[in-house]
């Protein structure tokens, strides 16, 4: 690599993380739509799974984008829910307070860099 393209990953590295930061936005407003729905045992199910599949994809882009508290969060949950082994079930309060707490670092990720 030369430095004439190493500028070049950057400006790249930070376009991604623009735009990582603005579907943070729209991610954390649908779980906070999938998490009350964790409280209706009929919702529970189809709620766990795509709040695993969007935890999922936080979990492998956030560190990489300066926000490795956001990505080891987003990452506990998904793994927590991956660990499910029968559907529908009512989430253990434990996994309830990760996504809250996810949801809480979504808010104050882009402000602070990063969330712990």
């Amino acid at each position: 690599m030369t430095p004439s393209n190493a500028g070049g990953m950057s400006n790249g590295l930070a376009r991604v993380r623009v735009r990582f930061v603005a579907e943070l936005r729209v991610r954390r407003a649908r779980l906070i739509e999938l998490r009350s729905q964790l409280l209706n045992l009929p919702l529970c199910a189809e709620a766990l799974k795509e709040i695993g599949q969007i935890s999922h994809k936080i979990a492998g882009t956030a560190a990489i984008l300066g926000f490795p508290g956001l990505g080891a969060s987003a990452s506990a949950i998904d793994d927590a829910i991956d660990q499910i082994k029968v559907w529908p079930t009512a989430p253990d309060p434990a996994l309830l307070d990760r996504i809250d707490r996810m949801i809480s670092d979504m808010e104050l990720a882009p402000e602070k860099g990063d969330c712990t």
